[in-house]
């Protein structure tokens, strides 16, 4: 086996623990949350939520929100798997955005212990009502969900920003097209500086490095918004060997080992211990071998 094989070898047998820790981690969530409902009751449009069988289309709001933690390491852990598999592809790095942002940046929001649960609890509200806001133009059901969502919600919305959701809750009952996307734009905005602001004030570990995570999404920034220097790089044939895979098999590796530390750290919180074994100190050895190698390909020839 050759040192390039190796080396990736290593990197995907540090990302199948982490995963494997993840989906260990998500059944105690699932417990923790109190989130399994039996199959018997969900088909027959019914769920169980303290002591009572309540019609599942009025709870479903409440339902994501209550266990929006789960929802996301669930479908975090799907994303991770699939990008984590299927060879080497150009297009998944655009697709690893995604992982990204949710590994790098909204776990450690989520699953924080420098915030307290009215920040964490806002984060969910607002991303939450900006789906449904978005879904409901052509999804009547889903501006019902909203409707409920912003009336038991409102009072975390500061008195800035609670008319914007009023307005789009109003433009939701007349269907104004026009102005629907107007508000999903400044919605989306309000998400993004909630997001940098929570982000700020959460602590990222030792283990990453935060310049570099920024670099990367200054980076991606550029790449997504069609910047022609750096897309001819990415299609060229003189791109150094492995750079595509060696940069998502980066990315799967610091999106993974943050969101572990973040919902171990949270667990243990919980007085819920998970088996983690030597991986953190593996993923230390790991990554400092792919920082030189990285440096080694991109050596000028």
């Amino acid at each position: 086996m050759n040192r390039d094989n190796r080396f990736f070898k290593s990197a995907d047998e540090i990302n199948e623990r982490i995963l494997d820790t993840l989906k260990s981690a998500k059944k105690e969530l699932n417990i923790l949350y109190n989130t399994h409902q039996k199959v018997s009751d969900l088909k027959s449009g019914f769920v169980y939520k303290k002591g009572l069988y309540l019609p599942y289309s009025s709870v479903e709001h409440r339902i994501l929100f209550d266990g929006y933690e789960v929802q996301f390491l669930s479908l975090f852990i799907d994303f991770f798997s699939r990008m984590s598999k299927g060879g080497e592809s150009i297009f998944k790095e655009f697709a690893i955005r995604t992982i990204a942002e949710m590994g790098l940046k909204d776990s450690q929001i989520l699953f924080s212990s420098e915030l307290n649960d009215n920040k964490k609890n806002k984060f969910k509200t607002i991303i939450m009502l900006a789906d449904y806001a978005f879904l409901g133009l052509n999804h009547p059901g889903r501006v019902s969900e909203y409707k409920k969502l912003l009336k038991e919600q409102k009072h975390l919305l500061t008195q800035k920003q609670l008319p914007l959701f009023t307005e789009m809750s109003d433009c939701l009952d007349v269907k104004d097209g026009e102005k629907h996307k107007k508000l999903v734009k400044k919605i989306r905005r309000l998400i993004d500086s909630t997001r940098s602001d929570l982000y700020q004030k959460t602590q990222t570990p030792k283990v990453i490095r935060t310049e570099s995570v920024e670099a990367f999404f200054s980076a991606f920034s550029h790449l997504i918004h069609g910047n022609i220097i750096l897309l001819t790089e990415l299609f060229s044939a003189k791109r150094p060997k492995n750079r595509n895979k060696l940069r998502v098999t980066w990315i799967l590796l610091m999106a993974g080992i943050n969101t572990l530390i973040h919902v171990n750290s949270f667990l243990e919180k919980k007085k819920i211990r998970l088996k983690i074994g030597n991986l953190f100190e593996q993923f230390e050895i790991v990554s400092k071998e792919l920082a030189n190698y990285w440096r080694q390909i991109e050596r000028p020839k």
